[in-house]
Formats: structure tokens, C-alpha cells, sequence
């Protein structure tokens, strides 16, 4: 029997995976940068490995799978922007300071252009297109968000307060937030040209801020004014009889 020669440079080899240090990291900053762009459905693991420059087996060697990966970048945007917007949360200043904070902070999750710029961009995306790490999301990032505003709301309207007013005006501040990211496409349109410089970040954070402590000031004036302060009601002027 004749056996046949291989020549052992000659046989296929299988592409190394890439492994070394820095893939991990790179992988988390090209995907958040995808994820937000496109969402988690749209995004490709190709895509993701081809801008980490890494082979498409790191996924699966690092995070297992694109879900995996996904829960990763939110992990790793949430701990970015607390150790970045630390000072929002401080609970030693007064409730309408907070609220500033809290509002001038949100802004510049939602339009920072720095590391990682995508992360307001991925939380915005998450809420109006949940992906299957939405309950992680809500439970480790949202929820402790949702507990600081409603929590500095329910402070300045007042303990005469219902929990559905606190929930109401909290949901109200978030929505003249986040109408800048989801209503992008119309206010193009609307006003074409306008641009989102950081100065004009901090003018549209500064008119909510004003505008969201004046209409909390005034729903709390009723139930802070005193009973007896309040003005009477004028009487109903007599009618006339009419002539005989």
C-alpha cells in the first residue's frame, strides 16, 4: 500500500483568535459605539470584531455570545458615567440644586462626546428598543436613577404630595430630556441646521432646569399655602328683578 505525502505547510490552518492584551477592552468600545448607532438587533458581531480589529472567535472566547458582549458594554458604560457624574447624586444639597444636577447631568450623558460618548446614546436607544438585557438594565442602571429623581421630586412638591404627582412631573422631566434623542429626526426637519454644541447643550439644560422648578413651584403653592391665607371666593353679584 502507497501512502500519499502531505506536506505539512500545506494544509489548512485555522486563523488564531486573538487573545492577547487589549482585545477585551477594544471589543466592549468598538461594540458600544455599534450598539448605539444601531441598535442591538442591527448590530453585527462582524462589524463589531472588524472596528475592534479582532477575529470574530475573541467574542466567543470573552463574552460567549453577542448577548454576552452587549451586557458587557452596558456594565461597563453604567460604571464610566457614575464615576463620571458622581457629583450629581449628592444628597447634601438642597432638592431644587439636585434637580439641576440631575438635570445638567442627564444632558450631557445624552450629547457627551467623550469616553464613552456612546453611553447616553445606548441608554436612549435601550429604552425605545428594548433588547434582551433590558430587565438587567432596568434593575442595575434605571431603577437607581428613577428612585434619585422621583425621591428629590417628591422633596420639592411637598408631603401633601400623591405618589402618582411625584411619578407624573419625574416622568415629565425625563421626557423634555429625551425628546432631544428620540424627536432628532423631526427637529431636523423642523429646523434644519441645528447643531448640538456644547453650548448649546448647556442653554437646552438650563430651560428645563428653569422651567421644571417653576411648574413644580407651582403645583406645590397650593397645598403649602395656609388654609386661612387662602383668598376668599367673591360672592355671586344679586340679580336684578326685571321691570314689571
Amino acid at each position: 500500500m502507497r501512502f500519499q505525502t502531505i506536506q505539512l505547510d500545506s494544509l489548512p490552518t485555522r486563523q488564531p483568535v486573538k487573545v492577547g492584551p487589549g482585545t477585551r477592552e477594544r471589543l466592549i468600545e468598538a461594540a458600544g459605539e455599534i450598539f448605539a448607532r444601531h441598535g442591538f438587533r442591527n448590530a453585527t458581531v462582524r462589524d463589531i470584531c472588524r472596528a475592534a480589529g479582532a477575529n470574530i472567535a475573541a467574542v466567543n472566547y470573552h463574552f460567549r455570545d453577542k448577548e454576552g458582549l452587549y451586557a458587557e458594554v452596558l456594565l461597563f458604560a453604567q460604571s464610566c458615567a457614575s464615576e463620571r457624574y458622581e457629583g450629581s447624586r449628592d444628597l447634601s444639597l438642597p432638592a431644587d440644586e439636585r434637580l439641576a444636577l440631575f438635570i445638567r447631568a442627564f444632558f450631557a450623558k445624552l450629547f457627551d462626546q467623550g469616553r464613552p460618548a456612546w453611553h447616553g446614546q445606548l441608554m436612549a436607544r435601550e429604552m425605545v428598543d428594548p433588547s434582551p438585557a433590558l430587565d438587567r438594565v432596568v434593575e442595575t442602571s434605571i431603577r437607581p436613577t428613577w428612585v434619585h429623581l422621583t425621591a428629590t421630586v417628591a422633596e420639592l412638591l411637598g408631603p401633601a404630595a400623591t405618589q402618582g404627582a411625584v411619578r407624573d412631573t419625574a416622568s415629565s422631566i425625563l421626557g423634555q430630556c429625551l425628546v432631544y434623542v428620540h424627536c432628532r429626526p423631526v427637529i431636523d426637519r423642523l429646523y434644519p441646521g441645528e447643531a448640538y454644541a456644547p453650548d448649546r447643550v448647556r442653554s437646552i439644560a438650563d430651560h428645563v432646569v428653569a422651567f421644571s422648578l417653576g411648574a413644580i413651584a407651582a403645583a406645590a403653592a397650593p397645598a403649602r399655602r395656609p388654609r386661612d391665607s387662602r383668598p376668599a371666593r367673591k360672592a355671586a353679584p344679586a340679580r336684578r328683578k326685571a321691570p314689571a
